[in-house]
């Protein structure tokens, strides 16, 4: 399949998408790989047809599962814009900037125990407990429970119980 053009690619619908997308596999695979080279095929109607790890790509046996648990969170990801009809998109370069993103929060906060994703099987139950969200930008804040947290789109992850003071 082709690239989308440039001014497709760099819309905004397109960069959000893709950032939405990384977000997603970050969620599974976490920090530990520098690159992850993912493309994303879309079908005639802009729907995700298939995310797959490059021919060249290479993947620690470890991560393996989570990368392909990631890739299944990513075929189920909101429809995203009709430009990228019949298109593939690659995710590295995004995956990159999260990497290089993600190395000067983790200096000013830690990684969250538990990460967010598009599908959180964990929501539900009758007494919530509250968390302590770390935010894409670093900043940690308080939600009635995780449901709540991962539901904001600027949360990537969460750890129990409220956030200390500082």
């Amino acid at each position: 399949m082709p690239p989308p053009d440039a001014e497709c690619e760099l819309s905004e619908g397109v960069v959000d998408w893709k950032r939405d997308a990384v977000g997603t596999l970050w969620a599974y695979v976490g920090s530990e790989p520098r690159r992850l080279p993912v493309s994303v095929d879309f079908d005639a109607d802009a729907r995700v047809e298939r995310a797959c790890l490059d021919p060249d790509a290479w993947v620690t046996r470890p991560l393996r599962r989570n990368v392909a648990r990631g890739l299944r969170a990513v075929e189920s990801t909101p429809r995203p814009p009709a430009c990228l009809a019949g298109r593939r998109l690659s995710l590295a370069d995004a995956w990159v900037e999260q990497a290089r993103g993600a190395r000067g929060r983790q200096r000013s906060s830690s990684e969250p125990a538990n990460r967010c994703s598009f599908r959180d099987p964990t929501c539900g139950g009758d007494f919530p407990r509250p968390v302590c969200a770390l935010r894409r930008d670093g900043r940690r804040v308080d939600y009635d429970d995780q449901c709540e947290a991962c539901r904001d789109p600027s949360v990537v992850g969460w750890d129990d119980g409220a956030c200390a003071l500082r």
